[in-house]
């Protein structure tokens, strides 16, 4: 009887050394390629997405992020998802080629096949910069390349 796979989870998002961390735990076999992307919840948006491989039950992966206002304090969708479609022979070989092994609450079915995928929301502190000054337009001299720009954005 061949084993099922349908356990994966998200144990840590938390800020650190100037990126956000993601990791968990899953059964998935040594190898498997895992999507984690990272959504702001709320406009403007901003959407990272990376991979990573399962070692030894575990995955880990490190986003980093632009210098934006509106992220400092930011309520985040985080999401790992494993696509049978995208993994290696070996890793479709155990899973079976459209997922035919992965067993659980966390089965999606998709156009191509099954899929697992689980997904929570995360409010960050992202140490970004907040501490924008305003520039008076009249600090330049009237026609200068710098008052030019300064009066549009001012307007």
């Amino acid at each position: 009887m061949s084993q099922g796979y349908g356990s994966l989870s998200i144990h840590d998002v938390s800020v650190r050394d100037g990126q956000v961390a993601v990791s968990g735990a899953t059964d998935l076999p040594d190898g498997a390629e895992l999507v984690v992307s990272l959504q702001k919840v709320e406009a403007p948006r901003f959407r990272a997405e990376a991979s990573t491989v399962v070692t030894a039950g575990r995955y880990a992966v490190a986003f980093g992020f632009p210098d934006r206002p509106d992220l400092a304090d930011a309520t985040f969708e985080v999401s790992v998802a494993f696509y049978p479609q995208r993994q290696s022979e070996a890793i479709k070989a155990a899973v079976g080629e459209s997922g035919q092994q992965l067993t659980g609450q966390l089965v999606m079915e998709g156009i191509l096949g099954r899929y697992l995928n689980v997904s929570r929301q995360e409010t960050l502190r992202l140490p970004v910069r907040t501490d924008y000054t305003y520039v008076s337009p009249d600090q330049y001299e009237t026609g200068s390349p710098e008052h030019v720009p300064a009066s549009f954005l001012a307007s």
